[in-house]
């Protein structure tokens, strides 16, 4: 059954991982990424450091050591993902951040990851009632995992959020080429919109994806969906959810989480 996901075993988690991340060959995903990779690793060591030092065993301070988890694990999946690490090695590090968004009872963040990392179980055990976003991804997504339904953004009627209602049928519907050409949509808009930033290696902003429309795909990913007509530029920028393989899931073969009520 694994151990019960707390801050120690996430602590454990993360270090076990680190200690045996490895060098990472390419091609870069995001150009500049393989250069700042050495920095990023010496700078989430020195975190990791800090975190032990400052916590200890102090159980007042979890909650602060979970939060600086987080963003250690997120910080490794954004340089991993972006210097051209495989799928088991970035997804892994997927893994731990959806398991420091459930600790810090991010849901929204914690399901995403989830997908991304492929950790399906997790994604079954949350919490399912509604977030408050207004973001119309955001709100996308949460509907096709099976979440009660926020209050409803105001749609606009442009092709980005047609788009989106599009996907909010499709994914779930097994539509694959209605949502080839949601997907398509989306993509082109924020790689239009971004002017060329999307393709670069941004330190300190992770994870340097668009985080939404990735969850998304790979639930569609998840549900049998196979690129469909997508130009080089689109998989590139939909890779962290549209990319085949993964690591083992860290739920329940490793931890578990308590099940929803």
């Amino acid at each position: 059954m694994g151990s019960r996901i707390d801050y120690t075993v996430l602590l454990d988690l993360v270090t076990q991982e680190y200690e045996r991340a490895g060098t990472v060959s390419g091609p870069e995903r995001r150009v500049g990424a393989q250069i700042s990779l050495p920095q990023a690793v010496e700078e989430i060591a020195q975190s990791l450091t800090d975190i032990r030092r400052i916590v200890g065993r102090n159980v007042d301070e979890f909650q602060w050591g979970a939060t600086q988890l987080t963003e250690v694990a997120l910080e490794m999946t954004s340089v991993l993902f972006s210097s051209g690490a495989t799928p088991v090695e970035w997804r892994r590090w997927a893994g731990l951040t959806s398991l420091g968004y459930c600790l810090t009872a991010q849901r929204l963040y914690c399901a995403q990851f989830a997908a991304l990392a492929g950790e399906w179980e997790l994604l079954a055990r949350l919490d399912r009632s509604p977030i408050n976003s207004w973001d119309v991804g955001s709100v996308v997504f949460w509907s096709l995992i099976g979440g009660e339904a926020p209050q409803e953004p105001e749609y606009r009627d442009d092709p980005f959020d047609m788009a989106w209602q599009i996907l909010r049928q499709s994914v779930s519907r097994r539509e694959h080429e209605k949502t080839a050409v949601a997907l398509k949509e989306v993509a082109e808009y924020w790689i239009g919109d971004s002017e060329g930033r999307w393709e670069m290696y941004h330190p300190g902003e992770p994870p340097n994806f668009e985080q939404v429309i990735n969850a998304v795909a790979a639930l569609a990913r998840h549900q049998g969906f196979v690129p469909i007509n997508l130009s080089p530029a689109q998989l590139r920028f939909l890779d962290a959810g549209l990319a085949l393989g993964g690591p083992a899931p860290l739920v329940s073969g490793t931890v578990t989480i308590a099940e929803r009520p």
